[in-house]
């Protein structure tokens, strides 16, 4: 477990950009995933949500579904701060942090992409 802590620490120090910033791609590759994944459960469990996708045929649904997470996984690492990062990489706090950065990128995604 320390290892592991300690690789993910070694990783992201080794992404720090000149201003204390972790990388974009680090952040990334890091975070999409599960900000991804967060965002689907997310996006399923809105009200709204379920009533638009109860109009659409699967396949439509999952365009629009790949279309809002996919922006929520790109905008979401490049909003982060460096304490959120580690709160993700940290397995006892990851499933909040991602929820908070999640739920903040859901809400930005769905109305850039609807309007």
């Amino acid at each position: 477990m320390q290892k592991t802590l300690l690789f993910s620490f070694a990783v992201l120090l080794a992404g720090c950009a000149a201003d204390g910033r972790v990388s974009e791609n680090v952040a990334r590759e890091i975070v999409s995933p599960l900000v991804d994944q967060q965002c689907r459960t997310q996006l399923n469990k809105r009200q709204e949500w379920q009533i638009a996708s109860a109009l659409m045929g699967s396949e439509v649904k999952k365009q629009w579904e790949n279309k809002i997470c996919g922006c929520v996984s790109e905008e979401a690492p490049a909003n982060m701060t460096n304490q959120e990062i580690l709160q993700v990489i940290n397995p006892a706090t990851r499933d909040q942090a991602v929820a908070n950065v999640a739920v903040k990128t859901v809400s930005a995604c769905i109305k850039r992409i609807l309007h």
